[in-house]
């Protein structure tokens, strides 16, 4: 699993906790689930490759 994978799986699992939190510790969710965000954005977009040029692309390095 790559970083971005990582990042959005703990981004959905602090948004389930930051649901069933007590008040007190909604702030504490929302500080670690603000640096998650802030972590994704960095990453940039994610670039959209079609099956074929993953194939492909597999293939090339294959040969390499």
């Amino acid at each position: 699993m790559g970083q971005r994978e990582d990042l959005e799986t703990l981004r959905e699992g602090l948004l389930a906790a930051f649901d069933s939190a007590e008040s007190a510790v909604k702030a504490q969710i929302a500080g670690q689930l603000r640096a998650v965000v802030k972590d994704l954005a960095a990453l940039g977009t994610p670039e959209e490759v079609s099956k074929a040029d993953e194939i492909a692309g597999r293939r090339a390095a294959r040969r390499a």
